[in-house]
């Protein structure tokens, strides 16, 4: 969340400044300095016994999580959620620009530090709250991330339809909240049902699909959208557009609390 909120507030200052092809060039210096200094440092020790050649080979490993009904029902719905907490969220500084005249440097100083907060205390939230609701069982923080899920649709409705931006802001930082709340509980729930040997291909795929639904697919899908409704809603296509897609989080909370992975899993009676 310091990069989030490096990115808005350095970035938006940069683009006012010196235009938005500056502030990415900027973004790639200090990546490639800590990957150069981790490599240096080795920071991460040995930390179980590396399995034989025979004991978890790679096509075992996937092979063994497409066999993993409540594995596969969790990502399905945890790549469906990214509309949102990876898509909608890059989006929504446009968005505050177009329909509330909000200027570049506003964003940066202004939305840029409220997502950060927001996200930021939802982080730390749903840790302590997943950390009560393991004590009852993978299948409570299951359904909490669910629930979690199905509130993010009238929240960001509430954002994309707010009168003026300052509650439109005061949205933002519930749904930034909301939005990574249940991030916490759902990579505890992940990894709980994934055997050892499987855990880390399990995160790479998660990762993997993530970056797909909701770096790639939603913005191509919502700038089509808002391009073909110009003409009939103007500035406000873009609102309707990210609208239209906060069906997929509703769809998510199904498929992620789904009843039958949960019973594939033997969690529930």
């Amino acid at each position: 969340m310091v990069g989030v909120f490096l990115a808005w507030v350095v970035g938006g200052w940069i683009t006012t400044h010196y235009g938005w092809r500056a502030a990415f060039f900027m973004a790639g210096p200090p990546g490639l300095a800590f990957a150069i200094l981790i490599a240096w440092v080795k920071v991460d020790p040995p930390r179980e016994t590396p399995a034989t050649r025979g004991e978890a080979p790679r096509l075992t490993t996937f092979r063994d999580l497409s066999r993993n009904a409540p594995f596969r029902w969790l990502i399905l719905g945890s790549s469906l959620v990214t509309y949102i907490s990876i898509g909608l969220v890059s989006m929504l500084g446009v968005f505050f620009i177009r329909s509330y005249g909000m200027n570049t440097s506003e964003v940066g100083l202004i939305f840029g530090p409220v997502m950060a907060v927001g996200m930021a205390c939802g982080l730390v939230g749903g840790g302590w709250i997943g950390n009560h609701f393991a004590r009852r069982g993978v299948d409570t923080l299951i359904r909490f991330v669910a629930w979690n899920t199905f509130a993010l649709f009238p929240i960001y409705m509430a954002l994309l339809l707010a009168p003026t931006k300052e509650l439109a802001l005061a949205a933002m930082f519930v749904g930034a909240f909301v939005s990574t709340l249940y991030a916490p509980s759902f990579s505890a729930a992940y990894q709980a049902v994934c055997a050892p040997h499987t855990r880390a291909t399990a995160a790479g795929v998660q990762a993997f699909l993530n970056a797909i639904v909701g770096g790639a697919l939603t913005p191509f899908l919502v700038d089509a959208l808002s391009d073909h409704w110009r003409p009939q809603f103007g500035r406000d296509s873009l609102r309707y557009a990210m609208m239209a897609g906060l069906l997929t989080v509703l769809v998510s909370g199904g498929v992620g609390g789904s009843r039958r992975g949960l019973d594939e899993a033997g969690w529930c009676g």
